[in-house]
């Protein structure tokens, strides 16, 4: 029962496009803050050196891959397996 609780939430959940948008703004904004502080610049560089890979991305993504995305990939109609 768990399980389908979860599954249902995951498949099924429904996003309000301009709550999502907004969400999508507000960390694009935290990103391009992070960006403007020379000290997370040098950090971000020399994490991406020491480590590489996975490891080298950042946790908070970049702006490319929190910009919008279609509309139709916030309905629930769009995750199905079908």
């Amino acid at each position: 029962m768990r399980l389908g609780l979860l599954a249902d939430q995951f498949y099924r959940t429904a996003v309000d496009e301009r709550r999502l948008r907004k969400e999508q703004r507000v960390v694009m904004e935290e990103i391009r803050g992070r960006l403007d502080d020379p000290a997370e610049r040098v950090y971000r560089r020399a994490w991406g050196r020491m480590f590489g890979g996975a490891l080298a991305h950042p946790v908070a993504g970049t702006i490319a891959s929190v910009r919008p995305h279609p509309s139709a990939a916030t309905s629930p109609d769009s995750c199905s397996s079908g």
